[in-house]
């Protein structure tokens, strides 16, 4: 399933790069951008993103344009910026660098990341090609000592950025993760296409033929993510990855999508777990319309932390079950979970009102 998000702006008027008014341009062909898909163009998007950020405009409006090819390495865009609503017009493609040395002198856990952006709009349709391959089967960057782990990098980061909205992209083949968001509120995902194929290790991301669909870290906020289609995969996983630590996760919606799991004990190696007994505080959460099949007749995992639990967990509609599971049926599974339940198979007995 892919889902087509068309943009329609009318501007009366063309302005040059850097010049003010109620809304201002910046394109970052005519900052130098090549865009012939070979050619770094990373210091140029740097130069166009610290002029849209920096002008005094209402709306300034960094543009990527269509029919081009832009190679960028990890980059890092920051703010916090004058206006309070920066806008990113994506009709181009990005794509990141084939070889993983790319990242030398960089932090190799990112690709591209926006921070201390408030009011950000990324628009378009435009895709973000992470080509990942490279990564998957191995992914530090040297020879390292046996039994040292390495991170790949997340190919698109969101650091406290408040009134998010990112709508219409396609987003490809990720190192990683496809999309982060940490310490963000009032975000806005929706009409998104995100794939890479089912063998890719960890791909998280939001319509994803990979691995988790959607992903959300800690000290998010009023999180909004509608119109998704996933699989296969391990459908909602809320507070993965992370034990321990006194964070909340507050007010999200998901409709529709499966399967669902929060896991706030979640160890991916499966090696020297711990039973961590301080985790994230995860409330006002809903899953709303959703039909979907599992792999596994577990179709429901809510496993919550055995002194803060989850509350006000609330599921309508929501239908799931088993696919090549022949003979079992679904169920689903919930410890220390605090919510009600209407409309919904499996039930969730668990659920403790």
């Amino acid at each position: 399933m892919e889902l087509i998000f068309t943009v329609f702006i009318t501007i009366s008027y063309v302005l040059t790069p850097g010049a003010s008014g109620a809304t201002s341009l910046f394109n970052v062909v005519h900052y130098g951008a090549v865009g012939d898909g070979k050619t770094d163009d990373s210091a140029v998007f740097s130069k166009a993103w610290k002029a849209t950020c920096n002008a005094p405009s209402r709306n300034p409006i960094l543009i990527i344009p269509e029919t081009k090819i832009f190679l960028l390495k990890p980059v890092t865009f920051s703010g916090p910026c004058k206006s309070t609503s920066i806008h990113v017009l994506m009709s181009g493609n990005i794509v990141a660098p084939n070889s993983k040395m790319a990242w030398k002198g960089f932090h190799i856990n990112r690709w591209l990341a926006f921070t201390h952006v408030n009011g950000l709009t990324i628009i378009g349709s435009g895709t973000i090609n992470g080509r990942g391959a490279a990564w998957w089967s191995q992914p530090c960057l040297h020879k390292v000592p046996k039994g040292v782990t390495c991170k790949r990098p997340t190919a698109l980061t969101f650091y406290r950025c408040n009134g998010l909205v990112l709508k219409g992209i396609r987003h490809i083949n990720s190192q990683r993760n496809h999309i982060t968001i940490s310490n963000c509120k009032d975000v806005t995902f929706s009409n998104l296409h995100i794939s890479a194929p089912k063998t890719s290790p960890n791909t998280d991301g939001i319509d994803i033929s990979g691995d988790d669909c959607i992903a959300i870290s800690s000290d998010s906020s009023h999180i909004n993510i509608t119109g998704i289609a996933c699989g296969p995969g391990h459908g909602i996983r809320e507070a993965l990855e992370m034990h321990g630590g006194s964070h909340s996760r507050k007010s999200g919606s998901f409709e529709p999508i499966a399967p669902i799991i929060i896991d706030q004990y979640y160890c991916p190696s499966r090696v020297n777990c711990k039973n961590e007994t301080s985790g994230i505080r995860i409330s006002d959460v809903s899953y709303r319309s959703i039909i979907g099949t599992s792999t596994t007749d577990k179709v429901i995992n809510l496993s919550s932390d055995q002194n803060v639990g989850c509350t006000d967990i609330q599921f309508n509609y929501v239908y799931i079950t088993p696919t090549d599971v022949p003979g079992k049926k679904a169920y689903a599974f919930s410890f220390n979970a605090h919510g009600n339940y209407t409309h919904t198979s499996p039930v969730v007995k668990g659920v403790q009102a």
